[in-house]
């Protein structure tokens, strides 16, 4: 003897967890913008919203539909390392979350020395002149300072202080010479 019974079960589905699917590249470098296109499976939706984690050191902003995060380490001395952190929320009913967090390591460049003085326009026949150039860089590591071939007033420069200086030479000096010099960081570049 046998008895049976059939029954319809209905099953309730679930929210599945959005999965981030790429991973953001570790290496970035200094004064140069950095993004990072992240994607993500999610089987059931219903859509995905990105936003960047209070962890995050990059400085970085994250475009919350497309997944795109991006920042710019600012030099002249930036950090060795930042952690990026984003994560992506499925909008769905529990909201299911993902998070990605990347140590991203930075490659510091040299900055160009920058001229911080201008160099006194008037001179006067058979007066010595003097300029005083000056220099900033912020992440050196020195100044050599030279002449450069486009000079025309004869002067000679202290490779060391920037010092600049030539004497219009009279009976007739020319009625103007151009002063050209530069100032090399000796870093790489």
């Amino acid at each position: 003897l046998c008895d049976s019974e059939t029954v319809t079960v209905t099953i309730a589905a679930s929210n599945d967890a959005p999965v981030i699917s790429t991973s953001a590249d570790p290496n970035a470098s200094e004064d140069t913008a950095y993004s990072y296109d992240a994607d993500v499976t999610d089987a059931d939706g219903p859509g995905a919203t990105w936003s960047v984690l209070g962890t995050d050191t990059c400085g970085g902003a994250i475009d919350p539909a497309t997944g795109v995060y991006t920042f710019t380490p600012a030099g002249p001395t930036p950090p060795a390392s930042c952690v990026l952190a984003i994560t992506v929320c499925d909008g769905g009913t529990p909201d299911l979350c993902d998070s990605e967090t990347v140590t991203v390591t930075i490659a510091a460049g040299n900055d160009a020395p920058v001229i911080t003085t201008s160099a006194d326009p008037n001179a006067s026949e058979d007066v010595a002149y003097s300029y005083d150039a000056n220099v900033t860089d912020a992440d050196g590591p020195g100044a050599t300072w030279s002449v450069l071939g486009t000079d025309t007033c004869g002067g000679a420069i202290d490779a060391a202080t920037g010092v600049y200086s030539f004497t219009p030479a009279g009976p007739s000096p020319p009625a103007s010479c151009v002063l050209a010099i530069t100032v090399c960081d000796g870093g790489t570049p």
